[in-house]
């Protein structure tokens, strides 16, 4: 293989690694305004259960209320655990993606300076 069509394939793997990088960031930045809303969310949610239990302080109705309470602080803990998960996931990716990115700019530029230097 010529060193240009190496080039060229090199070219097209980064370009390939640069969409799934521009992706990845997309992902994260998605998660992460997901995960602002989803704690806006369980925050309201949170504040109307404060004032469900100030006008039902006793009876049934109290129970019932501390209940739905503890199911919602079990969920709220289960989807930032999910969430945090899959934000290390996604940095993981994002920097195995930068580092093949540098690794590609790096074989292109020596072969391009090859080419260069031997006149091809």
């Amino acid at each position: 293989m010529g060193q240009q069509s190496r080039i060229d394939e090199l070219q097209e793997q980064l370009r390939n690694i640069t969409e799934d990088r521009y992706q990845t960031e997309t992902d994260l930045r998605k998660l992460e305004q997901n995960t602002n809303d989803v704690q806006s969310i369980f925050q309201r949610v949170q504040h109307l259960f404060n004032e469900m239990s100030e006008t039902w302080r006793k009876g049934e109705m109290s129970g019932q209320i501390a209940n739905l309470q503890q199911e919602t602080l079990h969920q709220q803990k289960g989807y930032l655990h999910d969430s945090e998960q899959d934000y290390e996931e996604l940095q993981k990716k994002k920097k195995t993606l930068r580092d093949k990115e540098d690794e590609l700019y790096y074989q292109k530029l020596t072969l391009s300076r090859k080419e260069q230097t031997h006149g091809h």
